[in-house]
């Protein structure tokens, strides 16, 4: 019975521990307004006219998302340069947005990488407390010592799981189109900030020689 009752406990805490990290992610991530995504598709390739230089697509995030993608339900956002154009595109069961930008519209190219290290602070803290815990048992009690553990394995998977990549543009006419990412468990993808950087000094390239 303790044991169900502390494994009940383990659950309440992870549950409200993963809404608390949603929430600070959101307000202090600063990352912009970019659709959030996990990734599908990364890819660099030389010129050519009919394929893209860089083509990045993603999915929303969760399982369910995962499921309804393969039935053509789910919000997709794609981020395609070509030689002579940008192509945007995100679509949801609601609303498709689609844009084609000129490269020699772009005012500037965005390329941001954000990685929350406070979690892994949260997480230092919380393992150095269930060590204390573990101490002072005949105070404390075992439960709250394997709790914050838990929680503190939890943040270190947070972490790992939860560095976004940004990328985009800025066209003439102020209006900002882009793509916030990060890795797919489910997919198994992942990209580092160095290709990121990459694919955006591309982006770079096409944009001063239509300036030119």
């Amino acid at each position: 019975m303790q044991f169900l009752l502390l494994v009940g406990q383990i659950i309440v805490a992870l549950i409200s521990y993963r809404i608390f990290l949603g929430i600070l992610t959101i307000l202090f991530s600063s990352i912009g307004r970019f659709p959030r995504r996990v990734l599908q598709v990364f890819q660099i390739q030389k010129s050519d006219l009919k394929k893209p230089l860089i083509r990045v697509q993603g999915r929303a995030e969760g399982l369910i998302s995962f499921i309804l993608t393969h039935l053509g339900l789910s919000d997709q956002t794609h981020f395609e340069l070509y030689s002579d154009r940008i192509f945007y595109r995100s679509n949801s069961l609601s609303l498709q947005v689609v844009n084609t930008v000129s490269p020699g519209h772009i005012n500037y190219s965005i390329c941001t990488l954000y990685q929350p290290i406070w979690v892994l602070v949260l997480g230092v803290i919380q393992m150095l407390g269930s060590i204390l815990s573990l101490l002072g048992v005949m105070f404390i009690g075992s439960g709250i010592s394997v709790i914050l553990a838990v929680l503190a394995f939890y943040s270190a998977y947070f972490f790992w799981t939860n560095r976004f990549l940004v990328m985009g543009v800025c066209p003439s006419n102020g209006e900002k189109f882009g793509i916030i990412f990060k890795r797919s468990i489910i997919e198994n993808m992942e990209v580092n900030f160095e290709k990121v950087r990459t694919a955006m000094k591309m982006v770079d390239d096409v944009m001063l020689r239509k300036t030119k």
